[in-house]
């Protein structure tokens, strides 16, 4: 073993020939921001094909049909289910998880990442446009970004547009 600066634990590292050992290796490359940016982008490119997202379902199928066959990582997993389930029910656990406050700052934060395109002003009627008039969400998003800029485009004439008046 020789000392390697790159390597997580410099006298640790089993390399004899080369830089690094595979393991070392494989952090620094991946410990570098432009390298995790370019192998972002490569899944992502990966992913938008529809031929390797089929793919790559029937070999997570094949891979999860493979561990149900085996009766310790199903025991491992229903054990980990209860303990799960045991701590989730505890009464202070509860307590904190579905408090009023709680609930709300949940409520607010789902609504934030949701309708976080649409102003709080045209959030009622988007909800309206969806949910009673039954429009699919992307044309209700698109009439009310269309009404959002045709009232900026009323305020900056000086008039108050209707949907904006109390």
């Amino acid at each position: 073993m020789t000392d390697r600066p790159n390597c997580l634990i410099p006298t640790a590292c089993q390399a004899r020939t080369r830089k690094h050992c595979r393991s070392c290796a494989a952090k620094a490359v991946a410990a570098r921001p432009e390298e995790r940016a370019k192998r972002s982008a490569v899944t992502k490119a990966r992913f938008q094909s529809a031929h390797f997202r089929a793919k790559h379902r029937r070999a997570l199928e094949r891979t999860y049909e493979e561990k149900r066959q085996d009766p310790e990582w199903l025991a491992k997993r229903q054990a980990d289910g209860a303990r799960l389930q045991e701590i989730l029910s505890r009464p202070e656990i509860r307590a904190k998880t579905y408090s009023p406050e709680v609930n709300a700052k949940r409520g607010a934060a789902c609504q934030e990442r949701w309708l976080g395109w649409c102003p709080p002003e045209y959030r009622a009627q988007y909800r309206r446009l969806v949910g009673s008039f039954k429009f699919k969400a992307a044309e209700a998003k698109q009439m009310i970004l269309e009404l959002v800029r045709a009232d900026e485009e009323k305020l900056r004439r000086g008039i108050v547009p209707e949907s904006l008046r109390a």
